[in-house]
């Protein structure tokens, strides 16, 4: 089965600070993800990156 969402080793920036640091995340087709954590952890940041509308200083992010 395909990845319908892969993100590989993400590193967003902004600044000087980095906001996301190395995630990794697999999404298949038809497949359920949450995402939790505490205030400024980073999760908008992380479907951001995964989306394609945050740039990433290092790592990759696939969108099927």
């Amino acid at each position: 089965m395909t990845a319908a969402l892969s993100l590989h080793e993400a590193t967003v920036r902004r600044g000087d600070v980095e906001v996301l640091r190395g995630a990794s995340l697999t999404v298949q087709a038809r497949e359920v993800v949450g995402v939790v954590g505490p205030n400024g952890a980073g999760k908008t940041t992380l479907l951001r990156a995964a989306l394609g509308l945050a740039r990433l200083s290092a790592g990759r992010a696939d969108l099927a």
